[in-house]
């Protein structure tokens, strides 16, 4: 529905039948959810594998900055580049892969917005001459191109910067409006 022409026909009449979806997408899916809860939990296993400790706040709402040394710095680092490194070869693969065998699930007579190699090269045997009607998990990674790879990084460099710069222009925002209403309240005991 997402990557077919608008049609007149309703959405669930157009969706495919559910043992087939099924079928095709309990595997990339369940990799997929993988991915993303390695992804999630490797950072905190990182953390206490590298000891990090994490600043507490005292009675009064001060942070305790007692153990926050270069070496703290360090390790914050790289568990950040590791999780990045993380979620580009995990979930990134993971999620391609995902969308590929949906796509491939798209019904011969529907046209797709934005045309691509429904038979991806080749790999897709229709049901009805004795195939699966969708490509499997290996054949949806190995027909995903090293120039395919290379423009949805930077699909995801650009996003990432726009909503860096979305991000920047709300706190350019909100930053001054806070300073002003602080320098302005009182507070009452």
């Amino acid at each position: 529905i997402v990557i077919s022409l608008p049609s007149r026909r309703h959405f669930w009449s157009r969706l495919p039948p559910f043992k087939r979806a099924f079928d095709a997408t309990w595997k990339p899916v369940a990799l997929y959810w993988l991915a993303a809860e390695v992804t999630r939990w490797l950072p905190l296993g990182l953390a206490w594998v590298l000891r990090v400790k994490i600043p507490n706040f005292d009675n009064n709402g001060k942070m305790e900055l007692d153990g926050l040394d270069a070496a703290w710095f360090v390790k914050g680092a790289a568990i950040v580049v590791f999780t990045i490194f993380a979620s580009v070869f995990l979930i990134i693969p993971a999620k391609v892969i995902l969308v590929r065998v949906q796509a491939s699930l798209l019904p011969v007579e529907e046209d797709t917005v934005i045309p691509f190699d429904r038979s991806f090269e080749g790999k897709v045997e229709p049901a009805i001459v004795g195939g699966k009607g969708y490509v499997s998990i290996a054949d949806a990674w190995e027909t995903f191109s090293r120039t395919a790879w290379r423009r949805l990084l930077i699909l995801y460099v650009k996003v990432f910067l726009v909503s860096m710069v979305g991000v920047l222009i709300t706190a350019a925002l909100l930053v001054p409006q806070i300073v002003v209403i602080a320098k302005k309240t009182e507070r009452v005991n």
